[in-house]
């Protein structure tokens, strides 16, 4: 168990590095409209909650495992989306949305060393599925901020199912519903993974 939480905290620190490496120099060159994008979102809150998790880690309170799952939640759907939605759709996309730049860090590194770190070295026990409901919830949140302000034209995407007047807006509220429940089962996904690797570890 000790190993295992060693092995958590030293992710969650590589992972504070990576998000200091990326999101600093990414609000240098675009200031505040960074925070429009889910991406850099799911990563600052990522970020806040290694350091916690670095903090708090050895006492293993429940709310922050909550806090753990919703941003591995958030990320986990920022991976799988550059990977199966955004990076396909342009040419070279998956140099320019994985490799390029700070999309190592925010598409690739972050979100991977979250991952490993949720299923394979963090204490999970306590946490249920309806818990999973937090990443929904967030990710419902972004929807709609964001296709209200593009319906009000305070905003423009920042992903293309977001433009609301360049599509019917029934397919932007069909994106959202699709993205609900895919980081429902992303974030459900790594949570099963995670109590198969306890009860593995505890055998």
């Amino acid at each position: 168990m000790k190993n295992r939480l060693l092995a958590a905290i030293v992710l969650n620190i590589l992972i504070i590095i990576g998000e200091m490496i990326a999101v600093p120099r990414q609000f240098s060159i675009v200031g505040w409209p960074l925070l429009k994008y889910y991406t850099y979102l799911s990563n600052i809150l990522l970020g806040i909650v290694s350091i916690l998790f670095v903090l708090y880690a050895a006492k293993s309170p429940l709310w922050l495992k909550r806090l753990r799952l919703l941003a591995t939640g958030g990320v986990a759907m920022t991976l799988t989306v550059v990977l199966a939605v955004l990076a396909p759709s342009e040419e070279n996309g998956y140099f320019t949305y994985c490799i390029q730049g700070d999309g190592l860090w925010v598409h690739t590194i972050c979100p991977v060393l979250s991952i490993i770190s949720f299923i394979f070295a963090e204490d999970n026990s306590g946490l249920k599925y309806r818990d999973c409901l937090l990443p929904l919830g967030a990710t419902l949140l972004y929807g709609v901020v964001a296709i209200t302000l593009n319906l009000l034209r305070l905003l423009y995407g920042p992903y293309f199912f977001l433009h609301v007047y360049e599509q019917p807006i029934y397919v932007s509220i069909f994106w959202v519903i699709v993205l609900m429940v895919l980081v429902y089962v992303l974030a459900a996904l790594q949570l099963m993974l995670s109590r198969r690797c306890s009860r593995s570890a505890a055998l």
